[in-house]
This record gives structure tokens, sequence and C-alpha cells, in this order.
């Protein structure tokens, strides 16, 4: 029997616990009209996560759970999102 820490999950690798990567792609579009000299109009059109790539939990980090080292769910943020917006410059 091998005597291990409290924090430690026996002979398994460094970090082996972390979730796969993340990986977002965000762009923003923007175009300014002129109004008169001294005001403008802004468009702006904004997506994140573009590639809609979902971001996952990390793994079930309870040893005694049934769902230890599992990813069962994913970040709720990690959807594609849509903004627009239009700004009044003066």
């Amino acid at each position: 029997i091998m005597a291990t820490d409290a924090m430690t999950y026996g002979d398994i690798g460094l970090q082996s616990m972390l979730g796969p990567p993340q990986r977002v792609l965000n762009l923003a579009l923007t175009k300014t009209f002129d109004l008169t000299e001294r005001s403008k109009v802004q468009f702006r059109g904004e997506t994140f996560n573009m590639a809609n790539t979902p971001q996952f939990v990390y793994p079930g980090n309870n040893r005694y759970a049934s769902n230890f080292g599992q990813i069962t769910s994913t970040l709720p943020s990690s959807y594609r999102t849509y903004q627009f917006s239009l700004h009044f410059l003066f």
C-alpha cells in the first residue's frame, strides 16, 4: 500500500486533472458614418465564440464519486453570442 498526501491522487501525472484547453475566437466589426462635421454615428457588430467551440468544465475531482475524472458538462458562456450596437459620437 502506497501512502499519499491529502492533495494527491496516487501516481498520476502532474496536472493530469486539468480540463481540455479552451479555444475562443471573438470578432468585432465597426463602421463610422459622418453626420455633420462634429457628429458621427458608429455601428458595431460583435460575435463571441465565433467558431462555436464548446468550453468544457474541469473533470470531476472527488475520487469517491462515480464521475471521478469525467467531464460532464460545458460552461454556460461557451455558446456563440452576437451583439449589435449603435453609438452616437459628438
